[in-house]
């Protein structure tokens, strides 16, 4: 860019003064987009570790939930109570013939 741009506005008649300013132009806009594509990849970066951090703090969650399930499950069994401790219901309709 540096010697292609000076040589292709000399050969259409541009004067120094016009030439260093497209030179100096060119050169503050390739400075721009390099920061423009360096911020670019720190959010993306910092996106990235958000959306990380995110799934752990779902994870420990879900594991403590599973956890609370499970001892919850245990302390019911535990103290003796079982599914078929439950009293049953009568059900008045099984001796009629239909």
């Amino acid at each position: 860019m540096e010697i292609a741009m000076p040589a292709v506005l000399h050969a259409i008649g541009s004067t120094k003064d016009d030439i260093d300013k497209a030179l100096e132009s060119a050169k503050k806009r390739q400075t721009d987009k390099e920061d423009c594509e360096r911020y670019e990849q720190m959010y993306s970066k910092a996106d990235h570790d958000l959306n990380i951090k995110e799934r752990e703090a779902s994870l420990k969650r879900t594991e403590a939930e599973t956890k609370k399930i499970s001892h919850d499950a245990a302390a019911h069994y535990s103290n003796g109570s079982s599914v078929d401790d439950r009293p049953m219901k009568k059900n008045d309709n099984t001796n009629k013939l239909t």
